[in-house]
């Protein structure tokens, strides 16, 4: 079996020492490991916890109960895993985020829903991917994002013109495309 499950990192031992204290955690940093898939909504009983830091894992699959009763998270940082895709209301139950990383992995596909719920989100990296092009929708209820960074990627600038509803809610951001493929 391969171990790279949360249920089978190092503090299982532990484990009812992690969930008694759990309710008061705000931050938890799970960097540089061996995750390589997050589903069943393993982080349920972190209900105050503000910063979750994934980053340079092997996370490669992201379930959408994942993230269900993270009601107080800011900070979510999936860079530098191996994501390739992001599924439909995959972040929805994280309707307080503010902070949205998911750069440096090789996603290729987002659903057009799969921000949903967002609401409140300031700042979403999704630079240095395999993305092709960027759905309008995928903005919809993003009404505060004012940084949003798709540098990095295969999109053309031709994929942006032309196309209002593209950024048509996001019209106060930030927007960093650089254009590698003249």
């Amino acid at each position: 079996k391969n171990k790279c499950l949360l249920s089978d990192m190092p503090w299982k031992p532990v484990k009812h020492r992690f969930d008694f204290h759990s309710k008061h955690l705000l931050i938890l940093n799970i960097t540089y490991g061996a995750l390589c898939s997050l589903s069943g909504s393993p982080f349920a009983s972190l209900v105050w916890l503000t910063v979750l830091d994934l980053a340079s894992n092997d996370i490669h699959f992201i379930q959408n109960d994942t993230f269900f009763g993270l009601n107080s998270l800011h900070f979510l940082d999936l860079r530098d895993n191996k994501l390739s895709l992001i599924k439909a209301r995959t972040f929805s139950p994280l309707h307080n985020l503010t902070y949205l990383y998911l750069s440096h992995n090789d996603i290729s596909y987002i659903s057009a829903d799969a921000f949903s719920g967002l609401f409140g989100l300031h700042s979403l990296y999704i630079n240095s991917n395999s993305l092709t092009s960027l759905h309008g929708e995928m903005f919809q209820e993003m009404f505060s994002l004012k940084f949003l960074d798709v540098s990095d990627n295969l999109i053309l600038i031709t994929h942006f013109s032309g196309d209002e509803q593209t950024f048509q809610h996001i019209e106060h951001a930030l927007l960093i495309i650089v254009d590698d493929y003249e």
